[in-house]
């Protein structure tokens, strides 16, 4: 029997825990669990929560047992993990009792990671303080409260001691002195950007061949650079090419180790709809076999993820592949509906081989 994950909150232990459901998987003694992010470039979740290069088996903690389903709870290291690319496809290695099960599976849009804990902020007490009080006041004798003030008309103004007239003065010489420095920083401005005609040349002033010269210099740097990065994409193209021819040739001599390797570089980094169309066959049970694939043995739910890759491209037979197999080989009825309703909708618009599958998967 097939199995089935789906990854949820744990409710009971908030943000950052998480319950993964392994339907059709019930009886088991031994569990461990191996992480991949989704075969792109075959990263391993490890202990410490990071992804890296080796695979790392992670022990189980079981928080429920039925009779069609097990739940695992997964801790914050995990989730956060999952979560720093919550839209890619991961692949679960499910190691039980001798046995080993691949799965893929989704990170759901409602699922939360650590971040997402309100912490309290701490109550800071203040310490009280025994401060003295203040001293009593002290009744002062009613002489001693009162002083002795000279009439205002006694208080002589030096400001009227100063004549009007040199004040003025003062204040005209200082605007004209003002308004000369301005004028003269607007002056010497105005040479420095060229704005005032009739004077020699500012050091930022061009003349019509320093523009001309820097014109014909910018129009050779696009050039250039345009031949460049023509270059850069015949010879991104070739390269692309060169590892799916390789890996053709590869497949052909027995290198299927090797051949794969190729497959999914060109898949992967430059999009080659061919080579993931070669993956996907690797996986799939319509075309596996040991004398094209490296794989121990066919796994359709894994030639699905290539062969969805593929069909977001539109390629058509791809999507054709994607839905026969989700119909003919899925032991959960929304992913058999899906299938069937792909090459239904393929075969309406007048997909022969599509209404052919379709046929075969009703049994006409």
């Amino acid at each position: 029997m097939a199995l089935k994950i789906t990854l949820a909150q744990d409710k009971d232990k908030g943000p950052g825990y998480g319950r993964l459901t392994i339907s059709g998987l019930s009886s088991v003694n031994d569990l461990t669990l191996r992480f991949e992010s989704n075969q792109i470039n075959q990263e391993h979740l490890q202990l410490n929560g990071q992804w890296g290069t080796s695979p790392a088996s992670h022990d189980c903690i079981l928080l429920e047992r039925n009779a069609d389903y097990v739940v695992i709870g997964l801790e914050p290291s995990t989730i956060d993990a999952f979560l720093k690319n919550a839209r890619a496809t991961y692949r679960v290695i499910i190691s039980y009792d001798g046995k080993e099960k691949v799965s893929p599976f989704r990170i759901p849009n409602n699922l939360l990671g650590s971040g997402a804990i309100q912490k309290e902020k701490p109550v800071v007490e203040v310490p009280e303080t025994n401060a003295p009080a203040p001293p009593p006041p002290i009744d002062l004798p009613l002489e001693d409260t009162i002083q002795n003030r000279e009439p205002e008309d006694a208080i002589e103004s030096t400001d009227q001691d100063q004549p009007d007239t040199e004040k003025k003065k003062g204040s005209a010489r200082s605007i004209l002195l003002i308004l000369l420095f301005l004028s003269a920083i607007g002056f010497g401005a105005g040479w420095y950007m060229c704005l005032i005609p009739g004077l020699p040349p500012g050091p930022t002033c061009k003349t019509t061949e320093d523009i001309e010269k820097k014109t014909a210099d910018e129009d050779t740097e696009e050039s250039t650079a345009a031949e460049t990065s023509e270059e850069s994409e015949e010879t991104s193209t070739e390269t692309v090419q060169n590892f799916y021819e390789e890996a053709l040739a590869l497949q052909k001599t027995g290198a299927l180790i090797e051949a794969k390797a190729k497959f999914q570089k060109a898949a992967t980094e430059e999009k080659h709809v061919e080579a993931m169309k070669r993956i996907a066959e690797m996986y799939d049970p319509t075309f596996w076999s040991k004398e094209t694939s490296p794989i121990a043995e066919p796994n359709w739910e894994t030639a699905n993820w290539w062969w969805e890759m593929a069909g977001n491209t539109g390629d058509v037979d791809a999507q054709r592949h994607s839905g026969y197999n989700m119909a003919k080989y899925s032991s959960f009825k929304v992913e058999k509906d899906k299938g069937l309703s792909i090459l239904k909708e393929m075969a309406d618009q007048g997909d022969a081989k599509a209404l052919e599958l379709q046929r075969e998967l009703n049994g006409e």
